[in-house]
């Protein structure tokens, strides 16, 4: 009796037991996957998040991932981000350097060089389109009185265009900036003559604007025509809350990962990758301005694989500095040691 009694305890502890296994992993018997919210947009600079969905990397890498793409851009973006709402939110490092220095806890997961292509693009057939080939100051220095269209105030964008403006001594006063939004808007802003050029950070959507309105690129400005001091513009951050980072790492570093192996992927599959931000981003269009968009993006040598180089990252803090974006007594709160995260530290 007393035999049957413990093998009956043994049976029962064993079934309680995947019970408690079960309930932990979830019926099919894999582990949950943990809520992953990203802030993502237009363009081909985003590819990495789309490729890494579309072929299972997030997944792989225990994360359900969704997306929200705020119309209002990245001034919205970046209060979700804050709020908690959006877990990542991949872009330019400037308004993170901003958060940073107002005391908000936040760390750097990953980063890329030379990664998004700020450019201007105006109409075809106007005066500043006629003068596209002059130098960059001289350019700069024509869109003074002119409206200029971009997602909006305090957007990546439009903190590049003030980028611009500093090196010829311009300030916002010497333009009328107009929140117009997404790139569609803007199309059709400048199409009916309301804007005078329109600020982009996508060569997919200078694609766009020139089959759609007839639009060129009117200046580049984190290319090599843009003073050096302000190509910076152009780094890639991957910034999560230190909560974030902290109560789940496994989180972080899987994030990291799925973008590792995202970028790996779309190297070696640049027409498949196109048509995967196409069916994503441009209701299955502009494949054909997608590809080339993509090629450009992934001639530039990555040296360090996501990792943060301290040059890039000074670089950049001392750029958002002397536009006045972080107070000069706050550039200690943007120390490379306390900010980057160990992990993502270059060697």
């Amino acid at each position: 009796m007393k035999t049957r009694l413990r093998l009956f305890a043994a049976i029962s502890t064993a079934v309680l037991a995947l019970t408690a296994c079960g309930s932990e992993s979830g019926s099919s018997g894999e582990k949950d996957l943990y809520e992953f919210t990203l802030g993502s947009f237009n363009g081909e600079i985003y590819v990495l998040d789309y490729v890494a969905d579309k072929q299972g990397f997030f997944e792989q890498n225990g994360l359900k991932v969704s997306f929200i793409s705020p119309q209002q851009g990245g001034a919205s973006a970046n209060t979700l981000f804050l709020g908690g709402t959006l877990k990542g939110w991949p872009g330019n490092p400037a308004p993170i350097m901003q958060n940073i220095a107002k005391g908000e806890n936040i760390k750097i997961a990953g980063w890329l060089d030379n990664w998004i292509p700020f450019g201007v693009v105006v109409p075809g057939d106007s005066e500043l389109a006629a003068l596209k080939d002059r130098p960059f100051e001289e350019k700069i220095k024509a869109l003074r009185g002119k409206k200029i269209g971009l997602t909006a105030v305090g957007s990546l964008v439009y903190h590049s265009l003030m980028s611009g403006f500093a090196t010829v001594g311009m300030t916002d006063k010497d333009a009328t900036i107009l929140a117009v939004g997404q790139p569609d808007s803007g199309i059709g802003q400048m199409e009916a003559g309301r804007i005078d050029a329109y600020v982009t950070y996508s060569r997919t959507d200078v694609g766009v604007f020139e089959q759609r309105v007839g639009a060129v690129q009117f200046v580049s400005l984190t290319g090599e025509e843009a003073p050096e001091k302000i190509r910076a513009f152009s780094s890639y951050a991957l910034p999560v809350l230190n909560s974030l980072a902290t109560e789940h790492p496994d989180v972080v570093s899987g994030y990291v990962k799925a973008q590792q192996q995202a970028y790996e992927w779309t190297k070696q599959n640049i027409d498949a990758a196109a048509q995967i931000v196409a069916d994503q981003v441009y209701k299955g269009q502009y494949k054909e301005i997608i590809v080339p968009a993509l090629q450009k993006l992934f001639a530039v040598e990555q040296t360090y694989d996501f990792k943060v180089n301290p040059q890039s990252w000074n670089n950049m803090a001392n750029l958002v500095v002397e536009l006045g974006m972080v107070e000069q007594d706050k550039r200690s709160t943007l120390d490379y040691a306390k900010v980057v995260l160990d992990s993502a530290k270059a060697n």
